[in-house]
C-alpha cells in the first residue's frame, strides 16, 4: 500500500496529514518507510512475512528530478529491458521512471501489468497518478487548496478524513441495487478511474484517459485454429508472467474452464514447490441431493490430473 500528500500552497503541514492517514491504517505486523521529497510527504507499507523490499515500492534519483512510489507489478518488463538494452537488476519502480523520462506520462499505455502509481518532479513542482488499465489495483485521492493527497487504500483514506460527515448513500446502497460504482464512501474523496492518470501542478489537476479498448478491432481474417493456438499462447504466458518465484503459490479452483485453466497452467510453473494447493468455494460437507451435477467431482478429479491438492470450504 502507498499513500502521499504533496502541498504546492505554503502554510500546509504534510506531515500532520500524513499522520492523520496512517492514524487509520497502521497496524501490527506492518511497517511504514517514510519518505519526504520536496514538498511530498509519504511513504508505502511492508508486511514482515512477506518478501518484499523497498526497490519493490520506491525510486528517486535526484540528478533526473523523479520520485517513484509504486504499488503492484509490470509484466512486461523483459521487453522494455530488451528493447532499452538495460544491464543489470531494475526494479519495477526504477523501470517506471525510465520509461517515464523516455516517453513521458503516455508511458502507461504500453505497460501491462497491476498497478498504482505516483510519480513526483520535485524541481518541476509536479506529481503524477497512475492506476491500471483494468482498476485491479486501488487509487483514491483528495484535492484542497492545492494539496494532493492519495492512498491506495480507498477506505482508510475516507476514514481519515470523514470525521463528522455522513457516508454517501449511493455507496451504501451499492449491494442492493445498480448504483455509481465510482463513488467512495466519503463524497470529497474520489476515485482515480482505470486506465486514467492525473496531472497535479500549480494551475490545478488535469486528468487524462489513456486507454481506450473499444478501439480495439476484430480481426475477421483469423481462421479457427490459429485463434486457437493465439489464446493458447496468450493464455499461458499471462500466467507465467504473473507467477512469482518469491512466494509459495496457491489457486482457485472449481468446475469452470477458466479457473481450471489457470490452476493447471500455474501449477507448471510452480513445479518445484512440492505442495500447491487448490483452494474451493464448494462446500466440503455439502449433501447435494438430487443435483445431477455435483462441481466436486470435476475439482477433485483434475486436481489429481495436475498435482493439487484440493482444499474445499
Amino acid at each position: 500500500m502507498i499513500i502521499g500528500t504533496v502541498s504546492l500552497s505554503p502554510g500546509i503541514d504534510n506531515d500532520s496529514i500524513l499522520k492523520q492517514i496512517r492514524e487509520v491504517t497502521d497496524s501490527e505486523g506492518i511497517l511504514f518507510s517514510h519518505l519526504v521529497c520536496g514538498e511530498f510527504a509519504g511513504g508505502y507499507y511492508l508486511h514482515s512475512r512477506l518478501p518484499y523490499e523497498e526497490s519493490d515500492f520506491y525510486y528517486s534519483d535526484d540528478t533526473s528530478d523523479i520520485m517513484v512510489l509504486m504499488y503492484g507489478s509490470v509484466y512486461n518488463r523483459e521487453e522494455f529491458i530488451s528493447t532499452f538494452k538495460i544491464s543489470g537488476k531494475v526494479s519495477d519502480p526504477e523501470l517506471i521512471a525510465r520509461l517515464f523520462m523516455r516517453r513521458g506520462p503516455m508511458f502507461v499505455r504500453q505497460l501491462n501489468g497491476d498497478f498504482s502509481i505516483f510519480i513526483w518532479r520535485p524541481a518541476r513542482r509536479e506529481g503524477y497518478l497512475f492506476r491500471d488499465h483494468a482498476g485491479i489495483r486501488p487509487m483514491a485521492y483528495i484535492i484542497e487548496r492545492q494539496t494532493l493527497i492519495f492512498s491506495s487504500d480507498i477506505t482508510g483514506l475516507c476514514r481519515a478524513f470523514s470525521e463528522g460527515r455522513p457516508i454517501d448513500k449511493d455507496y451504501l446502497a451499492g449491494p442492493f441495487k445498480f448504483t455509481n460504482r465510482r463513488k467512495a464512501p466519503d463524497a470529497r474523496v474520489k476515485k482515480l478511474l482505470h486506465g486514467h492518470f492525473l496531472h497535479f501542478y500549480e494551475s490545478g489537476i488535469e486528468i487524462t484517459r489513456y486507454w481506450r479498448p473499444e478501439n480495439i478491432r476484430t480481426d475477421k481474417n483469423l481462421s479457427h485454429e490459429r485463434m486457437l493456438s493465439d489464446l493458447k499462447s496468450i493464455v499461458t504466458d499471462a500466467v507465467r508472467i504473473r507467477c512469482d518465484s518469491r512466494f509459495i503459490a496457491g489457486a482457485h479452483v472449481s468446475g469452470g474452464l477458466d479457473s481450471g485453466i489457470v490452476s493447471v497452467l500455474a501449477r507448471g510453473v510452480y513445479t518445484p514447490q512440492e505442495r500447491f494447493y487448490g483452494f474451493s468455494w464448494t462446500p466440503a460437507q455439502y449433501l447435494s441431493g438430487d443435483v445431477m451435477y455435483d462441481e466436486r467431482e470435476t475439482i477433485i478429479k483434475s486436481c489429481e490430473t495436475a498435482d493439487i491438492i484440493p482444499v474445499l470450504s
